[in-house]
């Protein structure tokens, strides 16, 4: 796994350069990097144009990082896990983008009792298509980029895992929303973690 510096931007960006490296050595097979980084909020680099972003991020307890894609806000640190996946995609989708990720998060699941699925989970922060759920609870949330490197698709998929959450983690997220003019409600019994789930295993 890919230690955490101390700098939460430095470990987002490491993705980028990790796309760029595969892509660079016209990679073929899907490769991973795990990966976490220092408590920190991260956004879409879309949201340095809200009114209220400079304000926030300087005034914010908790650092503020920026991802290339899009969605909501999310929060990593030492109780989540990131896990991103890079590949060379030979069916240009999002689906598709998805599928080692899958692949390979899936079975490390199931070997500890936990069966998960893909979908949408209402009520749950930055919700989305491809959450990884638990019964229909979010236990981690995705995101994918593509791009296209001399004429041919490359991908990053990439999501980050709750081994920990609770309500501390949910109001950290809520709080910075509202700050920046995003008004949701989200409703903590729609997310779980892995250690929520080893527990109920038991």
């Amino acid at each position: 796994m890919s230690p955490a510096s101390n700098c939460p931007q430095r470990d987002i960006d490491a993705d980028d350069a990790f796309l760029k490296r595969f892509a660079s050595a016209r990679g073929e097979q899907a490769n991973v990097r795990f990966w976490q980084s220092p408590t920190c909020l991260v956004m879409p680099r879309s949201f340095t144009r809200k009114k209220r972003y400079t304000a926030v991020a300087v005034g914010s307890e908790i650092p503020i990082a920026l991802r290339r894609s899009g969605g909501g806000i999310v929060l990593h640190g030492p109780e989540f896990l990131n896990i991103s996946v890079v590949q060379k995609l030979h069916k240009v989708s999002i689906a598709a983008a998805y599928e080692p990720l899958s692949s390979i998060l899936r079975p490390a699941l199931q070997g500890l009792g936990i069966e998960v699925d893909f979908g949408p989970v209402p009520g749950a922060y930055c919700d989305g298509k491809y959450n990884f759920r638990v019964r229909g609870r979010k236990l981690g949330g995705t995101a994918a980029i593509i791009r296209t490197f001399q004429g041919a698709p490359y991908t990053l998929a990439h999501v980050t895992l709750h081994i920990n959450f609770g309500p501390n983690q949910l109001a950290a997220i809520a709080r910075v929303e509202r700050a920046l003019g995003i008004n949701k409600r989200y409703d903590l019994g729609m997310h779980t973690a892995v250690k929520n789930e080893m527990t109920s295993c038991r």
